[in-house]
């Protein structure tokens, strides 16, 4: 499901598709929320697709 904040975009590297996902923080109070956020994000991601 894709929220309003969230954008997707496919790319192909060495004939493998990669699925792309970003999505928009709001009211981030510094880039080390902003950096937790992603990488909270990311590991459920991979975590997901394994």
């Amino acid at each position: 499901m894709i929220n309003k904040n969230e954008e997707k975009e496919v790319y192909e590297i060495d004939n493998h598709k990669y699925i792309v996902t970003s999505k928009v923080i709001d009211n981030a109070k510094s880039i080390n929320n902003l950096y937790e956020a992603f990488c909270k994000y990311a590991l459920k991601r991979l975590n997901n697709t394994i």
